[in-house]
């Protein structure tokens, strides 16, 4: 039998999708039967730091999967905390589309009973606060709370291992926080915060959901079952306009390339 295939969109900057993919895997342990291919968005935002910028990252997110299933792919998975995309994405394909916010918060909440989330930068904390609202979560959400009060990168998208490596005793902190502060009782990762996992889980005293890793075991189990979105809940799009995304998007790589 031939493995499947989905495809798994990574934000961010190209030349660091395979690393990122790399640690997912790690941690998801997948078998055999799914190939994960992990492709760079063409378009996303500089700094996640407004509505503008998530319609920006909703459009890029679109046209990087829309003919995902053309292509010979058997599920989508969106690396995004705010689960970019993944109900526009539904109305053009009929394969699983999967995204890292609910699936993650609903892990966490069985594996306990009030979830806190753990950010990178404050001015992110309205756009998940929303996200967290939409899917009826709010009251289990014991808190919010992020490493840093201002963002302090020009380009969110770029991230060393030493950068990563300065940060791990900051989460440290902020996690316990959550849990003797906040009461949480389990702590939530969005997939940016993959490479914290190890180091944080280690030093709190509550389940760690990381929920890159929850994603790509969850794609799985639909594959292995069969499953995909109601067509009652997520209706097919009765006019494809996919063209036309992939025209704008390339649009919009020309004109940041001319700024530079």
């Amino acid at each position: 039998m031939s493995k499947k295939r989905a495809l798994v969109l990574v934000p961010g900057h190209a030349d660091q999708t395979q690393r990122i993919g790399d640690a997912l895997l790690r941690e998801a342990k997948v078998r055999d039967g799914v190939q994960f291919e992990f492709k760079a968005v063409r378009l996303s935002p500089i700094r996640w730091d407004s509505a503008q910028d998530w319609l920006v990252g909703e459009i890029g997110y679109f046209e990087a999967a829309a003919d995902a299933q053309s292509e010979g792919y058997d599920a989508v998975c969106v690396l995004s905390a705010g689960d970019m995309a993944i109900n526009q994405l539904r109305s053009v394909l009929d394969i699983p589309v999967v995204g890292g916010g609910k699936l993650g918060y609903l892990a966490a909440l069985m594996v306990g009973t009030r979830f806190s989330l753990l950010i990178h930068w404050e001015p992110w904390r309205y756009l998940y606060k929303d996200a967290i609202d939409a899917y009826g979560r709010g009251s289990l959400c014991a808190s919010i709370r992020s490493m840093f009060p201002s963002i302090e990168k020009e380009d969110v998208g770029v991230w060393t291992v030493d950068e990563n490596e300065r940060e791990i005793s900051r989460i440290i902190e902020v996690g316990r926080q959550c849990v003797d502060d906040d009461g949480a009782d389990v702590l939530c990762l969005p997939v940016g915060l993959y490479w914290t996992y190890n180091k944080l889980q280690s030093n709190v005293p509550v389940p760690v959901i990381n929920a890159g890793a929850v994603m790509l075991k969850f794609v799985e189990a639909l594959l292995d079952l069969g499953l995909t979105h109601s067509r009652v809940g997520f209706p097919r799009a009765s006019t494809l306009e996919i063209e036309m995304f992939h025209e704008m998007v390339s649009a919009a790589v020309a004109h940041r390339a001319s700024r530079h």
